[in-house]
């Protein structure tokens, strides 16, 4: 689908895409009267190039523009600092820049987005993992940060269709817990069964995910026991010597 030139429909399709994404990050700002949007995928990105490269100088840079055609060539040639930069037209192209580290600005009255290189990783090597070595394939197994447990997948499936819905569990120690699944494959109403169980649980908290299996129920398919997408659905868990707040 084409990138529209009206703001609030591409507003509205970004939000609308990843909706339930909980690593979906947008930031709506004014420049020179107009309006953009700066979008990117938590986990992805690194943080400090984002702010540096891309908001700092749209913030701080005055644009001369008769038109918007002219101030997005003025803010791609002139102000934007990153060394990696595309040009897109459609939302299938912007979206899988931002699930590959891009951050994407559009702006209000213009057919396109610009892409931006900002990418960054995980703070913790995501290793091998020990009990589940692998001879073929990915080297690489889940943490104790929810946000790099997040952006592994986010990696692997680059698709708005993964969703990562976050929820809160736990009435003394809360702690952040994610329903992955793919929309167009599983069944809405196993997701929202998850859900239900799971909040019906009442934990008083929730440190491992040992704590919630005994909830779901061996009668719910998991993403990483079976070998088809169709089945996808399964729940991240943030240990309680998390680095974030949620």
């Amino acid at each position: 689908m084409l990138i529209y030139d009206k703001y609030n429909l591409n507003l509205e399709k970004l939000k609308s895409d990843f909706k339930d994404c909980s690593d979906f990050l947008i930031r709506e700002i004014i420049i020179d009267g107009r309006r953009a949007i700066v979008a990117a995928m938590d986990g992805l990105i690194n943080g400090q190039q984002l702010n540096n490269m891309i908001m700092a100088p749209l913030f701080s840079h005055s644009v001369d523009a008769d038109n918007p055609t002219e101030h997005f060539d003025i803010i791609k040639k002139q102000i934007v600092a990153p060394l990696e930069m595309n040009e897109v037209n459609t939302f299938e192209k912007c979206e899988f820049f931002m699930m590959s580290g891009f951050a994407a600005f559009i702006l209000d009255g213009y057919p396109g987005a610009l892409v931006l290189g900002v990418q960054g990783w995980s703070r913790r090597t995501t290793d091998e993992p020990v009990n589940e070595a692998m001879v073929k394939g990915a080297k690489e197994c889940f943490v104790e940060t929810l946000n790099d447990n997040k952006a592994l997948l986010r990696k692997r499936l680059k698709t708005p269709h993964l969703k990562m819905k976050q929820i809160k569990l736990g009435k003394t120690a809360t702690t952040p817990v994610v329903i992955v699944y793919v929309d167009d494959r599983a069944p809405e109403g196993t997701v929202k069964e998850i859900e239900s169980r799971l909040f019906g649980a009442e934990l008083n908290s929730a440190f491992d995910y040992g704590c919630l299996e005994p909830f779901i129920g061996s009668d719910i398919p998991s993403f990483f026991q079976a070998s088809e997408i169709p089945s996808a659905l399964t729940c991240l868990l943030q240990s309680c010597l998390r680095e974030e707040s949620a």
